[in-house]
């Protein structure tokens, strides 16, 4: 007993041994490891800072004729620089169906790498591609957006198509020539800008912080491309279009109301600027407006409550109308509606606004940069209050849960990168002071048994924007707001059952199925669908200024 004792004295203290030396090990493991990250970050900072010092050497050279060389250390040669004609800038012209290109040639781009980060110098500008993070500007580049004239000094970098290395990152810039693109005069270029529109696109690895950029400096219509890795922004005369109607088909193909089982479709209207749809009398319930970019189909006993606007060949089909109008109940009629529509049906040629990447450049925006902070640290919406800013989600899904919009002190931007599902849940928007926009990169926005509701039924201060791949489905749901997501075509983009909306409706083709309704809000007549209108350009400088990076 004694010997075993022992042995077992002996065996437990050996056993403490062991532990208390792996636990010091892996203590000073985890502190070797953290040292190593924050040594890995300052290197990283040191290299923005660099790179930001850089962006002001090549801007000095390449834009003042006094300097035509100066020198920059980019790093205490860990990390790698490297030489590229990565990015291209390409500026357009365009005046009907003329197009002329003004700029088509590469950037150039100097990068650093240390640590999988990558710091580049592109454009004028500085741009960080953190490992597994969104892609963010350190330094905005060379463009300028200012009353209504447009200047792009372009800074480029002189290069070859095979990378060139320079290991110890001590860098010389010297200046390579400079020529006005635009105007010149020798070329038949002149200001004030004769053309309708200019079109500004960068291919580029970093292009989702350029259409980030475009957006909030610039302004116009941005699109993010990521198949081509392109950001374009285009700054045109034109303004966005209001919504003015209660439904609106923009695919060519044809609108669908569908009532039947003692379960009308139909269309009507309120002012919210007056009073809520509750509160609205029948009489001015009257002009609910549909306009199409081809046919309206009406069957069942389906009613449209106002104007029916479709192109010169588009035709209204009436199969089992009923109500109050002009003609015979069940005509099949291309002319007036017959009793299924109670206001005029209007032949003209009518265009909705599209989403022309804004949606996507939107999102890509918020996603580098937003007011996340403890609200979403988690990821989930579900039970949560956002209240004035601008916020990033990659998906929305929310099951039996309530989200909450409080606009007291502002806006509330929400950028959604993947699809929207409300399963038996609330979303409520509550003060007085802004107004709530879902921004939806994804492809389906599904409500079932699910409500959005806005206080006094103000469609205005509830807009669901989309891509033209977005499809909406509602199921037995209130919606007030505007769902707008049109495209140049689609099928069965938003179908209703047994759903209301309180507001307005755009997609390429509507299928409004028994028992559901769209209540015009006429407040929204005066209100543009994007708050970012087109911008006048009456002026253009470009002007291309090269310089060339060598080691000293």
């Amino acid at each position: 007993m004694f010997d075993e004792r022992g042995q077992s004295t002996t065996l437990g203290t050996a056993l403490v041994i062991a532990i208390t030396v792996t636990a010091a090990t892996a203590t000073v493991g985890a502190a070797v490891l953290t040292l190593e990250e924050s040594r890995l970050q300052a290197r990283e900072e040191r290299a923005a800072d660099a790179m930001a010092t850089f962006d002001s050497t090549a801007a000095l050279v390449g834009l003042d004729p006094a300097t035509e060389r100066a020198t920059v250390d980019l790093g205490d040669g860990t990390g790698t620089t490297t030489v590229t004609d990565g990015g291209r800038l390409t500026v357009t012209a365009v005046n009907g169906n003329d197009t002329r290109t003004l700029v088509n040639r590469s950037l150039g781009t100097v990068s650093y790498e240390v640590g999988g980060t990558t710091v580049a110098f592109q454009g004028g500008g500085v741009w960080r591609d953190p490992a597994g993070g969104p892609v963010g500007m350190v330094t905005p580049p060379e463009f300028h957006f200012e009353g209504r004239t447009l200047t792009v000094p372009v800074v480029s970098v002189a290069a070859d198509d095979d990378p060139e290395r320079l290991p110890s990152g001590r860098l010389a810039v010297s200046a390579a020539g400079s020529r006005s693109v635009f105007p010149n005069a020798t070329l038949g270029r002149t200001n004030p800008v004769p053309s309708e529109r200019v079109r500004v696109s960068v291919r580029s690895d970093y292009y989702e912080a350029w259409a980030a950029y475009f957006e909030r400096h610039v302004g116009g219509v941005v699109e993010a491309d990521d198949a081509n890795r392109t950001a374009t922004v285009v700054l045109v005369t034109e303004a966005s279009g209001n919504a003015s109607f209660g439904i609106g088909g923009s695919g060519g193909t044809s609108i669908r109301l569908a009532g039947r089982g003692g379960a009308d479709a139909f269309v009507d209207s309120y002012d919210s600027d007056e009073r809520s749809y509750a509160a609205t009398s029948d009489a001015d319930r009257a002009d609910g407006r549909i306009v199409a970019a081809g046919d309206v189909k009406v069957t069942g006993g389906a009613v449209v409550r106002g104007d029916v606007v479709i192109p010169s060949d588009g035709c209204v089909t009436t199969t089992g109308a009923r109500g109050r109008g002009r003609g015979g109940a069940g005509a099949d009629s291309c002319t007036d509606g017959g009793d299924a529509v109670t206001g005029e049906v209007v032949r003209r040629n009518v265009s909705l606004t599209l989403p022309q990447g804004r949606v996507a450049a939107r999102v890509a925006s918020l996603r580098g940069d937003n007011d996340n902070g403890a609200a979403l640290d988690d990821g989930s919406l579900a039970g949560d209050t956002l209240t004035a800013g601008e916020y990033y989600a990659e998906e929305m899904t929310l099951d039996g849960e309530t989200l909450t919009f409080d606009v007291s002190d502002g806006d509330v931007t929400l950028a959604i990168n993947g699809d929207v599902t409300l399963d038996r849940s609330d979303v409520e928007v509550t003060g007085s002071g802004g107004t709530v926009r879902l921004y939806v990169n994804g492809n389906r926005f599904e409500m079932r048994d699910a409500t959005v509701s806005v206080p006094g039924d103000r469609a205005e201060r509830f807009w669901v924007y989309g891509t033209p791949d977005l499809v909406g489905e509602m199921r037995g749901s209130e919606l007030t707001g505007v769902f707008y997501a049109p495209a140049a075509e689609g099928e069965d983009t938003f179908r209703m059952r047994q759903s209301e909306v309180f507001g307005a409706v755009a997609t390429a083709d509507p299928n409004l199925r028994a028992g559901s309704t769209v209540h015009y809000d006429e407040a929204l007549r005066d209100e543009p669908v994007y708050t970012t209108r087109a911008t006048l350009v009456s002026y253009l400088h470009v002007s291309v200024n090269e310089v060339e990076v060598e080691e000293r």
